[in-house]
């Protein structure tokens, strides 16, 4: 499930977080000032604001290259559905492959021979 935890949405979430929590504000001092400045210079202000009010300044000098490659890019729901989409079909591989390896050994403790474990496992006619 996907939350908006921008300004005036979802605040009992956000405000769990005192990270979260600035982050959101300072998503909210950029959309501010996105009003009278290009994005990049938006970003660059509000960052520079929290780094001066001291707000936020180990998260931000921290996690610097996510938090602007977050902001400077287009980030919309579908995107993050699809994301989630191919997050997930990788996690399915994954197990998959891990119940197969387990399928597998499993045959073979049991003493089946690598060519009876083949055609149990649809591998071999």
């Amino acid at each position: 499930m996907i939350y908006n935890i921008n300004k005036g949405r979802n605040a009992d979430i956000a405000n769990k977080s005192p990270v979260l929590n600035g982050y959101n504000e300072l998503i909210a001092e950029v959309n501010k000032n996105r009003e009278t400045m290009e994005l990049a210079e938006a970003i660059v202000a509000a960052i520079k604001s929290y780094l001066e009010r001291n707000i936020l300044v180990y998260f931000l000098e921290k996690h610097a290259s996510e938090v602007l490659n977050m902001l400077f890019t287009e980030w919309n729901l579908d995107d993050a559905i699809a994301v989630a989409r191919e997050e997930a079909l990788e996690d399915g591989i994954d197990i998959g492959r891990k119940a197969e390896r387990e399928e597998l050994f499993a045959l073979l403790r049991q003493g089946y021979s690598v060519d009876e474990v083949e055609k149990k496992l649809g591998l071999k006619d």
